[in-house]
């Protein structure tokens, strides 16, 4: 910000009180961390007669010229002597309130509302470039599920060749494996059946043998 814009900022916020030209100066170099040259403050000095207004009206620069380019060259020298003639009034002059003249003020506020358009501007840009990089992200991410998804049906597909590839093909060749364990176990109980037949069948002769003779 420079010193101008800084300087229609600070009258404004004192445009109830007013505030004396060389308040106006140190509040400037203080929150600027700028310090007034010889011909800064020459030029600041022509803009702030212009700009800034006392209880009295507007100061006469051409009245007070000569007294002025005394102030700012025995300030230049850090040898100010605010006793001397003239230089005592203008000193008691500038040490008055001023405010902010009505159409500094209007210049001011334009200028607010020009820095806050661009803001608003630049915030709406961010905006836009952070909802295209997150559009951008979402594509990327469709993409690769749908890449992923296609990769997983092609192998399914291949797996399912293979699978098939290996399968018989009819007329199927079916094999019997024996287990000759099993058969000779199943061929000894069926003896041992036989023999219990046997003797069951022979008892029962017997019984009916002896049921005859009696």
């Amino acid at each position: 910000m420079n010193r101008y814009i800084k300087a229609m900022e600070i009258g404004l916020a004192h445009e109830k009180e007013g505030i004396s030209y060389f308040e106006l100066l140190n509040q400037i170099e203080a929150q600027l961390g700028y310090e007034f040259s010889l011909g800064a403050e020459s030029s600041f000095f022509e803009w702030f007669i212009d700009n800034f207004s006392s209880g009295i009206g507007k100061l006469n620069m051409s009245h007070f010229k000569r007294d002025i380019l005394r102030y700012l060259e025995d300030k230049e020298i850090n040898d100010i002597d605010p006793e001397f003639g003239k230089y005592k009034a203008l000193m008691a002059i500038l040490n008055k309130p001023y405010r902010l003249d009505g159409h500094a003020a209007k210049q001011y506020l334009d200028y607010q509302e020009l820095v806050e358009s661009r803001q608003m501007a630049q915030d709406a840009r961010e905006a836009s470039r952070e909802a295209n990089r997150k559009a951008s992200k979402s594509i990327r991410l469709a993409v690769w599920a749908i890449v992923v998804s296609a990769a997983v049906g092609l192998f399914s597909i291949i797996i399912d060749l293979v699978a098939f590839s290996k399968s018989p093909v009819p007329p199927y060749d079916v094999k019997i494996m024996e287990d000759k364990t099993r058969t000779q176990q199943l061929e000894k109980e069926n003896g041992q059946l036989k023999e219990e037949l046997y003797r069951a069948e022979m008892m029962l002769e017997t019984q009916v043998s002896d049921s005859i003779s009696n």
